[in-house]
């Protein structure tokens, strides 16, 4: 199914108003948008997931505006969801990592409208001025204009010390992977940094201008704490973007997470959010015991008074999202759809020719 065909079935459920009815049905549930950072440059269409573009942004915050969704705070979202005193179409923003993109951009934008937000923030970069390690490598195979590089003498596995060719992205991904398995295993972020210097220079691409750019990195400090003292609330994130199932594990990484942020915020740190998702319930018992009021995932969908506020839902916005994919999801169009979609006999789904439609393009 094609994405024309997709955009062509919203517009029409658009135009029949489905999206307004939606609107008004889950008028009283709690939207949570997911951003990473935000880009000028060619950050969006390397990773446009993870990298929207500003004007993107701007567009979105926009039709928040124009169509009176009310975005609020964060603690003031998990605190009427309990409630049930959210106000219609209430709407949180959240931005994960802290990527230099949200100093230089996200914030400015946010400041624009008005509009609260909270920023999950992982702390490992912030104490190692370098680029982030995975982002950094994956950017370098995809900048790449070699169609073969020579990875000898690097130490990866046999596969990969010698000239390895990479015309396909199926290549390329494998080379990631080989790559990263290396670096992550290095016990100091100057080791990881040499590497990735190293690799660079087999892909033709300099790794210290990357560094100086600072696109790929997180922020400093001084800059957290300047966004925190100008109003974006700073949340926990773990501090080595990594959250193992073990107890003692979700402690380290809670504490040394609130060690480097709390004193830049100067209060007790209540919110969290799971590192790249992943979540269990074997995590609950942990985060309660440490003053963990509410975590957010990233699975797709709105939040009422019957969600854990241990596995908020949110939509995780990009450059790559149309306008209408967007307006689907923030109406409530879609959230309603994947909850028919639950119910219904699968015999009955064939008789739904919308349902099947948007099945067969999800």
């Amino acid at each position: 199914m094609t994405g024309a065909l997709k955009r062509a079935f919203l517009g029409l459920s658009k135009a029949l108003g489905l999206f307004r009815i939606a609107g008004w049905i889950t008028r009283k549930r709690l939207r949570i948008l997911c951003y990473h950072s935000f880009a000028t440059g060619e950050e969006s269409a390397f990773r446009p997931k993870l990298f929207i573009e500003a004007n993107t942004f701007r567009r979105r915050l926009a039709w928040l505006a124009a169509n009176r969704y009310s975005v609020v705070p964060l603690d003031q979202a998990v605190e009427g969801l309990g409630r049930r005193t959210l106000p219609p179409r209430a709407t949180v923003i959240t931005i994960d990592d802290g990527f230099v993109g949200v100093y230089a951009h996200g914030w400015p934008i946010l400041k624009e409208f008005g509009f609260p937000a909270t920023l999950y923030v992982t702390t490992h970069y912030i104490e190692h001025d370098a680029p982030v390690f995975d982002v950094a490598i994956q950017y370098m195979l995809w900048k790449t204009t070699r169609g073969e590089a020579d990875l000898s003498g690097l130490g990866l596995p046999a596969a990969y010390d010698r000239a390895v060719a990479l015309g396909s992205p199926e290549a390329r991904a494998a080379a990631a992977d080989a790559i990263l398995a290396l670096g992550e295993a290095a016990e100091e972020e100057s080791e990881r940094s040499r590497f990735a210097k190293s690799v660079g220079e087999r892909l033709g691409v300099d790794y210290d201008a990357i560094g100086r750019q600072r696109a790929y990195s997180l922020m400093r400090g001084r800059e957290l704490e300047e966004l925190s003292a100008a109003g974006l609330d700073l949340q926990l994130h773990s501090h080595a973007h990594r959250l193992p199932e073990e107890g003692w594990a979700v402690e380290r990484e809670l504490a040394a997470n609130r060690d480097v942020l709390e004193p830049l915020v100067g209060r007790r740190l209540a919110h969290f959010c799971y590192p790249s998702g992943y979540w269990s319930r074997a995590h609950w018992p942990w985060l309660e015991q440490h003053g963990i009021q509410s975590a957010t995932t990233c699975e797709a969908g709105l939040n009422d008074h019957t969600t854990p506020r241990l596995a908020l839902r949110r939509f995780l916005d990009g450059t790559n999202i149309h306008q209408l994919e967007f307006e689907a999801e923030m109406s409530g169009f879609k959230d309603l759809l994947r909850s028919i979609r639950v119910r219904l006999h699968p015999g009955a789904r064939l008789l739904v020719v919308g349902l099947q439609v948007f099945e067969t393009a999800v």
